[in-house]
């Protein structure tokens, strides 16, 4: 009878070692395939975007506005919480119904509208590669139930001196200015006529997906996307760009002021699960992504970009302006 063979344990040892080290050597590169895949999903979302961005014109002769108020009611008139830009591209990304179920003249805030977009995601709006939250929870803010935060926000402007015609405010701190130099600022009206640099030169929508920080609160994690935390509907109260209406917030929209691209520092947002004074109160939310090294822009004409964080602050401003006369030009 012959001997039984096996592995001696030594040898057993050498195969599990050998099997690990394959496993070490694969890894970085399914990650690497995974990101890969997730990022173009994201490239692919804006890409989306832009092409619904292109149907409103086409249809209603221009960019959406940015963000509205509600009629104005009494004496003297107020106006409430109205809708935003990513609500008017919902024909045009295929949620016709959702769009037909949801009401522009009353307020986003505690109503209806809330209800009805509670639970509901739009694929769309969200990059795949964030480690953020899909839903902002019920909450005060959101006492009908979850709803969607994505990962884009609307380019309103910038507030820099090359824009001569001083269509900015700078009243407030600098994380509460408005700018009405851009496409996709309160109560815009934007042709592509009035995008004089020419729609391949402006952007108007940029990628808001990973945690930031907030430099007075070290070590906690910030949820400071353009859609947080009253989802992609919120809009503003503003009766005009340049008047506040007592209060400042521009919703789903982000103003170039004093953030490049890829900075993770941020005003206000949700504190990991702790809300702190003056959150949602940022209009200059940083253009950054979970992505290694950039993040994804959306230029008027549909065109998508990664663009890398070692883009000059000064072309992000003159990029997010659509009439500077600047060159616009970047080598990446």
């Amino acid at each position: 009878m012959k001997p039984r063979r096996g592995l001696t344990l030594v040898e057993l040892l050498v195969v599990i070692a050998i099997i690990g080290l394959l496993v070490s050597m694969v890894l970085p590169g399914l990650q690497s395939a995974r990101e890969a895949a997730r990022r173009a999903q994201c490239l692919n979302n804006f890409r989306q975007i832009g092409l619904a961005l292109q149907a409103h014109c086409a249809s209603q002769g221009t960019f959406p506005s940015g963000s509205t108020p509600t009629p104005a009611v009494g004496t003297p008139p107020t106006w409430s919480y109205g809708v935003a830009w990513p609500y008017r591209l919902l024909p045009f990304i295929e949620q016709l119904g959702l769009f037909s179920r949801l009401n522009p003249n009353t307020s986003s805030w505690n109503s209806a509208n809330a209800a009805t977009i509670a639970n509901i995601e739009i694929p769309t709006f969200t990059c795949p590669t964030s480690p953020c939250p899909r839903f902002a929870g019920t909450e005060a803010w959101n006492p009908n139930g979850p709803v969607q935060v994505g990962s884009m926000v609307g380019i309103a402007g910038a507030v820099s001196a090359i824009d001569v015609k001083g269509r900015y405010d700078t009243s407030a701190s600098a994380s509460n200015n408005h700018a009405w130099n851009g496409v996709l600022h309160a109560c815009s009206q934007v042709t592509p006529a009035h995008v004089r640099d020419g729609l391949s030169n402006v952007i108007c929508v940029g990628e808001t997906s990973d945690w930031g920080y907030n430099p007075a609160f070290p070590g906690g994690q910030f949820d400071c996307r353009g859609m947080f935390p009253h989802s992609w509907l919120m809009g503003s109260r503003r009766a005009a760009p340049q008047t506040p209406n007592a209060d400042a917030r521009v919703f789903n929209t982000t103003v170039i002021n004093t953030r490049p691209l890829g900075t993770k520092v941020c005003s206000y947002g949700q504190y990991g699960t702790t809300a702190v004074a003056g959150m949602n109160f940022d209009n200059s939310v940083p253009i950054q992504s979970a992505h290694p090294g950039g993040a994804v822009l959306l230029f008027c004409d549909g065109a998508v970009q990664f663009v890398t964080d070692t883009l000059p602050l000064d072309i992000l401003q003159t990029w997010a302006i659509r009439d500077s006369g600047q060159t616009k030009s970047w080598q990446q």
